[in-house]
């Protein structure tokens, strides 16, 4: 019972952890822009840009909300990609968790090092130290943000999927006053989300 409790729960955490190939953790920074005050979560991830795209979100309202700092460490894998690439996924859910629609590569960087079992807990083995090369990447990553009424003015490839009831048919449907029951329908006009 209690390896089979244990099992569920691995199996969940793994469930809801974004793929990623850094498996010696994952810390987060966020540093936000005097725009980023209150921002609520409109999508389930967000979407990469790049460098070409930033005039297009722009031009459909889009806010600078700040910077993610990401740092992780993994074991050397020489077989597997490495690098920020290797961490959109996390940041993307990252990103959105922070109001962000939209978030770009703007630094990295990549180190290999060598850690011994006094530097960290790996186990000894046969009375000798063992030895474990270790990459770390740093990245930067810029934050933006366009809301749901403006979606459809951006590429295809750049429209993210807002999370249910944060549409932009939702966005320009007034709410009813309370204790109004009865009518429904829009008034044509079209209203920002609530903050």
């Amino acid at each position: 019972m209690r390896n089979g409790l244990l099992a569920l729960l691995l199996l969940g955490a793994a469930a809801c952890t974004p793929a990623t190939q850094y498996n010696r953790g994952i810390n987060v920074d966020y540093r936000p822009a005097s725009a980023a005050q209150g921002q609520e979560r409109i999508v389930g991830s967000a979407v990469k840009y790049t460098d070409k795209d930033l005039d297009a979100l722009k031009a459909a309202g889009g806010v600078y909300l700040g910077e993610l700092e990401v740092r992780a460490e993994k074991s050397k894998d020489l077989q597997s990609a490495s690098g920020a690439g290797a961490l959109d996924g996390r940041v993307s859910l990252e990103a959105a968790q922070r109001g962000a629609t939209h978030f770009t590569l703007t630094a990295s960087d990549l180190e290999h090092s060598v850690k011994t079992a006094r530097d960290s807990q790996i186990i000894m083995s046969g009375g000798r130290t063992t030895h474990e090369e270790v990459q770390t990447v740093k990245a930067r990553y810029a934050l933006w943000r366009v809301e749901p009424a403006h979606f459809a003015e951006l590429a295809k490839e750049l429209q993210p999927t807002a999370l249910p009831g944060k549409g932009a048919a939702e966005a320009a449907t007034p709410a009813k006053p309370a204790g109004e029951v009865g009518t429904t329908g829009t008034t044509g006009a079209t209203a920002s989300p609530a903050k």
